[in-house]
């Protein structure tokens, strides 16, 4: 596994179980990938339903280009908040 991955799925596996701080770690990542043009990729992401077209970041970080990005973060009692970030 090289560095980028790991940096990516310590990141995943975070979001998981930080229950009230994870949009606060997911809005760090986001600024991360931004900053560093790397994607982390998805967890227990295994099988692509080819009648999908999406391009998921799938088994290993993606170094990409990254100018924009939106967190959506989904709270107890209905509370949702999307921010976006982007490069400067």
């Amino acid at each position: 596994m090289d560095s980028i991955e790991r940096r990516g799925r310590v990141r995943t596996f975070l979001l998981g179980s930080a229950v009230g701080a994870s949009a606060a770690i997911a809005a760090i990542s986001t600024v991360r990938s931004i900053a560093t043009g790397v994607l982390p990729p998805i967890a227990n992401y295994a099988n692509k339903d080819p009648a999908c077209d999406l391009d998921f970041v799938a088994g290993k970080a993606r170094e990409t280009p990254v100018g924009l990005a939106l967190v959506n973060a989904f709270g107890f009692g209905g509370h949702c908040v999307s921010v976006a970030f982007s490069r400067v």
